[in-house]
């Protein structure tokens, strides 16, 4: 379980060994940790569940597909881990799955970014957060539909 203080801890470690490859890295991030990172909630989560990827564009951060991560930031994941006892698995791109049926449209326009060094991480607001929670509510046990497309814009 990894608790709100160490959740910053850990990530100001990732983007610490990021920066010192001279390399930045943007994700975004849903779930527990997200609430935490929001001051939501001040409780343990299990993991780190990263939803997506940001590149800059000319309109701000364009999000793509969390897959595959970079080389240097799973390096960096990975270190951590074996540095503060997490598990292997404890930053995942799990909810990834949810671009085969597409994001919120919301999501984009509700993040807030935190900087840990090299790492940027883009915090999903309420109503992303609420939708993706519903959606996983109603798709539990369900066959998932991998062209069906659930929001509108």
């Amino acid at each position: 379980m990894i608790g709100s203080d160490q959740l910053r801890e850990v990530l100001a470690a990732v983007g610490q060994l990021l920066e010192a490859k001279g390399k930045t890295v943007r994700i975004v991030i849903v779930g527990g940790a997200s609430l935490n990172l929001a001051g939501l909630v001040d409780r343990a989560t299990d993991d780190v569940d990263v939803i997506a990827r940001a590149k800059e564009d000319e309109g701000g951060p364009m999000l793509i597909p969390p897959d595959p991560m970079p080389d240097a930031l799973m390096a960096a994941v990975q270190r951590v881990a074996r540095d503060f006892g997490l598990p292997s698995g404890w930053l995942n791109t799990a909810v990834a799955n949810q671009w085969e049926t597409s994001l919120p449209p919301s999501l984009k326009e509700n993040l807030t970014w935190h900087r840990f060094g090299g790492l940027r991480v883009g915090v999903a607001g309420r109503r992303p957060l609420i939708a993706l929670k519903l959606l996983a509510a109603v798709d539990q046990g369900a066959p998932r539909a991998s062209t069906t497309r659930i929001w509108s814009d």
